[in-house]
């Protein structure tokens, strides 16, 4: 029969060997983070210069197509777009709308 000294030894080992397993794990998922991360900030071969000044599929407006659109998908030139800071396509579009910029199929033109 173990004395009360021993059975909290035994606690504190059983808990500190808890906690180790844990910080191995915490730290195991972190670098896997830090990998993925990486992989999400790698630009694609071939991927298009508007998605290193604006940011993969970020919303732009295009001056050549006369319309927005997310970033990667033409070659358009960055200085022919303007970065508009939204998140979806009909924000993008309101947006355009607002600043008195063409959007293509809509009015004139």
């Amino acid at each position: 029969m173990l004395t009360h000294e021993e059975r909290l030894e035994q606690e504190v080992e059983e808990k500190r060997r808890v906690l180790e397993e844990y910080a191995n794990e915490t730290m195991e998922l972190r670098q896997r983070l830090i990998q993925i991360a990486t992989l999400i900030d790698t630009p694609l071969i071939d991927e298009q210069p508007d998605v290193g000044a604006f940011g993969r599929g970020a919303w732009v407006y295009c001056r050549q197509h006369h319309k927005p659109h997310q970033t990667g998908w033409c070659s358009i030139g960055v200085h022919d777009k303007i970065g508009l800071g939204v998140a979806s396509a009909e924000a993008a579009y309101e947006k355009c709308r607002a600043w008195g910029l063409h959007i293509y199929g809509e009015g004139g033109l």
